[in-house]
């Protein structure tokens, strides 16, 4: 029978051939697993990755754009129809404009009838 102290040897011996082939294989395998992985990783989910962000990036993009656009015809709008409104405002001042301008060749054009009129009657009355 094995005395404690050969079985202790034994254990130590067992142990450091142990640790060494745990090392070895942790050595040789690890790094390769690792890189397998890394490169399934890199190559399935890299891409999904990107492509999450690029979409993310042009759909703030084109919301940003879009909120542009609609702010740029709120504006455009309210300026067209301040444009209508002093339109309207131009074109009644003009309608007013044109028939005073009438009315007073009217006046004119009476103010001389009668001064006629005035002129023949003296000239009767004389």
């Amino acid at each position: 029978m094995l005395e404690a102290g050969d079985l202790q040897a034994i254990r130590s011996i067992v142990e450091d051939v142990v640790d060494k082939k745990v090392n070895d294989i942790i050595d040789r395998r690890v790094p390769v697993i690792v890189d397998e992985r890394v490169n399934d990783i890199i190559d399935r989910r890299v891409p999904v990755i990107v492509d999450n962000i690029v979409d993310k990036r042009l759909t703030e993009s084109e919301n940003l754009i879009l909120e542009y656009v609609d702010d740029t015809r709120d504006v455009l709008q309210n300026q067209i129809a301040q444009l209508k409104d002093n339109m309207d405002e131009l074109n009644q001042y003009y309608r007013i404009h044109k028939l005073e301008n009438e009315n007073g060749t009217l006046y004119l054009q009476l103010i001389n009838e009668l001064r006629k009129d005035i002129e023949e009657l003296k000239q009767k009355t004389a």
